[in-house]
């Protein structure tokens, strides 16, 4: 479990590209294998509460182009791993 807490993303503090709320992320695998068999599958979630939330951002608002962008963490996503020693 991670928390955060406002961020911003470049150095004049643009609001229109920060994530201004704190958020909670939550990712957890469990993992189940024998040492003497070799073997070991793991299942798990990333993002687990499914929380949309701001990873990065640019902006060059004070110019003649006048963009701000934001990019967004992945959604909830779930995952499984099987290895297996020869």
């Amino acid at each position: 479990m991670a928390w955060q807490d406002t961020t911003f993303f470049d150095a004049n503090n643009s609001v229109e590209i920060a994530q201004l709320d704190s958020y909670t992320i939550v990712n957890a695998s469990v993992a189940l294998g024998s040492p003497d068999m070799g073997w070991r599958v793991t299942v798990g979630v990333n993002n687990a509460t499914d929380e949309t939330y701001p990873i990065a951002g640019n902006s060059s608002l004070g110019t003649s182009s006048g963009y701000a962008e934001i990019a967004y963490a992945r959604p909830r996503e779930y995952f499984a791993r099987v290895e297996y020693d020869f």
